[in-house]
């Protein structure tokens, strides 16, 4: 069973994690742009 808990944290977490931070900075500054810039 402790096998089948270590590979539920697979290797790529770290990867995931910073992957999901840049996306969402990505995010925030098309949002900012969309202020700068509303479309009404």
């Amino acid at each position: 069973m402790a096998e089948n808990k270590q590979s539920n944290k697979p290797v790529l977490s770290p990867a995931l994690e910073q992957f999901k931070y840049e996306v969402a900075q990505e995010i925030g500054i098309a949002n900012r742009k969309h202020k700068k810039f509303p479309n009404s």
